[in-house]
């Protein structure tokens, strides 16, 4: 297999687990988790595809725009509720690119990767971030 090929699919398994936690969260599907390797964080050449994560007991679906910085939440019935630009609040991480590269419900809280190893959590009841910082 092509080195190319490996590493797509490697994204792709890395994306499918994405959303793993608690079990009150769950990939949102095969299609967003393929597609996800489009994302900005993964420095692919399709701007058009972000990556998404689901909140199970909530049904809100959490999605990063194709640019990897704005976090937009979503009903079931796909309208907007939320969005915020994670990388201005925040700020520049100092290793890595400024771009959201993990999301994962846990408990009552959306964890959020950006940069190298930077992370925040967006309070799902309040929908307030908190920046934790880099580790």
């Amino acid at each position: 297999m092509k080195q190319s090929t490996w590493f797509f699919l490697f994204v792709s398994a890395l994306a499918a687990g994405a959303c793993s936690g608690d079990g009150k969260s769950a990939p949102t599907g095969g299609k967003e988790a393929a597609a996800s390797a489009g994302h900005a964080a993964l420095g692919a050449a399709d701007p058009g595809v972000a990556a998404s994560c689901k909140d199970a007991a909530s049904g809100t679906t959490f999605e990063v725009e194709p640019d990897g910085r704005v976090l937009v939440a979503k009903s079931n019935a796909g309208k907007e509720t939320f969005r915020l630009d994670v990388i201005a609040k925040c700020g520049t991480p100092a290793i890595g690119a400024p771009v959201i590269r993990h999301l994962a419900v846990q408990g009552s809280s959306l964890e959020i990767t950006f940069g190298k190893h930077s992370s925040a959590a967006l309070d799902l009841a309040s929908m307030t971030l908190a920046c934790k910082g880099s580790d």
